[in-house]
């Protein structure tokens, strides 16, 4: 009985010692990179809040085009706005459902046409006016898991209608105006991103995608646009393109967003039932900073992440360890996916900036620039195949970017054109 109890107590210590050691490991291994990625992120949002509070910069705020695309709490159903964005989407190749690109021609003298078109006329104005703003931002000062985000199918259907307004202002001979809306969208995606967060930030891919494909498709070389317009649009594109860093960027933020939760926990001002714990949660916050500065090291390294497989397929020993956790799989992205996009993102854009700036000079000049301006567009040289005498631009997407993305999306059903083309390796421009 007595060698027994010895035994018992020596398990129950043993037990106990290894319950201690698991709550109090690991430790922060980076916990000056938590304090610097927290900093960073609180002062680009303070820099953004500047603009985002006052109406007049920020896009966002505009009316009445709030009330159709702000959050739950500030969008009304059946807005006017919306239901002319809504209805006028319908006759817009970029949100046709049909798999056929609308036939402005054919449907103008419709009757179901004439009031959709004579509705987005109507908010046309307004609408440009509030994307050309400064930025287009929620305004949110400190974001939690809480924190209401961008309404993803309003601003669709926006860019959507967009596009749909620029084909028919090309069949009514407004090039300029065609100009004007396509760069709207490829803006708007911009100014998404740069409100970070991992929903945004995918949220603004989408947007750019369906603007870039409404410009290759659109506004060909022979688009009748004076070289002021052409460099204009170049301009708004160029400007659109999404910065370098902006992985880490996103990761900084998704840091931010995940200590202010945690600060509410313990603070009482939210609730979670591991709170009863708050030494497992106090664990379960270490294991996920050590994971998300972990990334974000690796994305200053290489911005095309590649997640480790402790948190893409974690096992018991795992968790045990402390590499991963129950937070850290719920919380962290999947940024094999999400960076391959973004960068893939970047690139399209970067082209279509090059191309666009191509074609201004060719307006200007009658003839195609000597060389390209790469600077501050965040691809690689070894990337760019430039031949202004056979007038043909590629822009190769790099082998490791292909892979995780696949084949991407084509996008709107445009009909083919002698000037843009998609290829299995990247982009392709002939002037």
């Amino acid at each position: 009985m007595k060698s027994f109890l010895q035994v018992a107590a020596v398990l129950a210590v043993v037990g106990l010692l290894a319950l201690v050691m698991f709550l109090r490991f690991p430790l922060n291994r980076r916990a000056e990179d938590v304090k610097a990625a927290i900093a960073a992120s609180r002062q680009r949002r303070a820099n953004l809040m500047v603009k985002a509070t006052d109406p007049k910069q920020n896009g966002y705020l505009s009316q009445p085009y709030l009330l159709f695309w702000g959050t739950r709490s500030q969008a009304r159903p059946n807005s006017p706005v919306g239901l002319a964005v809504e209805t006028w989407r319908n006759f817009s190749t970029a949100g046709s459902e049909s798999g056929q690109p609308v036939d402005h021609a054919a449907l103008c003298r419709l009757d179901e046409y004439i009031e959709a078109r004579a509705g987005f006329a109507q908010v046309w104005p307004g609408l440009h006016q509030a994307l050309s703003k400064p930025v287009f931002s929620i305004a949110v000062e400190r974001p939690t898991f809480d924190s209401e985000v961008v309404q993803i199918v309003a601003l669709r259907q926006t860019a959507q209608a967009l596009c749909g307004w620029a084909e028919n202002a090309l069949l009514e001979n407004r090039p300029e105006v065609a100009a004007q809306a396509i760069g709207d969208v490829i803006e708007l995606g911009s100014h998404i991103t740069l409100d970070p967060s991992s929903t945004n930030a995918l949220v603004g891919v989408s947007l750019q995608a369906i603007g870039f494909n409404a410009l290759v498709h659109l506004l060909p070389p022979q688009t009748e646009l004076t070289a002021e317009q052409w460099q204009d649009l170049a301009v708004r594109v160029r400007q659109s393109v999404p910065p370098q860093g902006q992985i880490a960027t996103l990761l900084e933020e998704e840091i931010t967003i995940a200590h202010n939760g945690f600060e509410d926990l313990y603070q009482g001002k939210a609730s979670h039932p591991l709170t009863r714990l708050p030494w497992l949660v106090r664990r379960e916050e270490r294991i996920y900073y050590n994971v998300m500065t972990d990334l974000l090291a690796a994305s200053r390294q290489d911005e095309l992440v590649v997640m480790p497989t402790y948190l893409t397929n974690p096992g018991t020993t795992s968790y045990l360890t402390g590499k991963t956790s129950y937070v850290a799989n719920l919380m962290v992205p999947d940024l094999s996916k999400a960076s391959g996009q973004l960068l893939y993102n970047r690139y399209r854009v970067a082209a279509a900036a090059l191309a666009t700036e191509v074609i201004a000079y060719q307006a200007a000049h009658h003839s195609l620039p000597p060389r390209l301006q790469l600077d501050g567009l965040g691809i690689s040289p070894s990337m760019v195949v430039y031949d202004p005498t056979n007038k043909l631009l590629k822009v190769n997407i790099p082998a490791a970017v292909r892979r995780v993305v696949g084949h991407p999306v084509v996008g709107a059903p445009y009909p083919p054109n002698a000037f843009f083309q998609a290829g299995p390796e990247g982009f392709e421009f002939r002037f």
